[in-house]
């Protein structure tokens, strides 16, 4: 694996690591972040995702994608600003900032989806073994 690619997974992991999200503060209402367990399964989701080229079979993990790609467009539109000299200050566009925490529900909505549907599958494989 490309350390480009490395980074990538460390990149999207972060917003979701429920210790580095209690930084921020905590919003009423937002989605929960991982804890170390489900971090540790979404790591190695992510590392068969990009091991395979960027592709799965996993609907879930699909949609955790699409999810990422629009957190990741959004993030590149503030680098853009930076560099090209756009608003300066982030707090300055709200309607960015109510798009940033959008698009960062709808991901962490997408891992939640996910973990629990692992968890259930589980719990199924649990009730089976002897």
């Amino acid at each position: 694996m490309a350390r480009a690619e490395v980074w990538r997974i460390v990149y999207q992991l972060t917003p979701l690591d429920e210790r580095v999200r209690r930084l921020d503060g905590d919003r009423p209402g937002a989605p929960r972040g991982a804890d170390r367990e489900e971090l540790s399964a979404a790591a190695a989701a992510l590392v068969g995702y990009y091991l395979a080229g960027r592709r799965t079979d996993d609907e879930l993990l699909g949609e955790v994608e699409a999810a990422w790609a629009d957190h990741d467009d959004l993030a590149e539109l503030w680098r853009q600003r930076a560099v090209g000299g756009g608003t300066p200050a982030r707090r300055a566009e709200p309607t960015i900032d109510r798009r940033e925490q959008v698009v960062t529900d709808r991901y962490l909505v997408a891992w939640r989806r996910w973990f629990d549907r692992e968890a259930q599958q589980g719990a199924a494989v649990g009730l089976t073994d002897p």
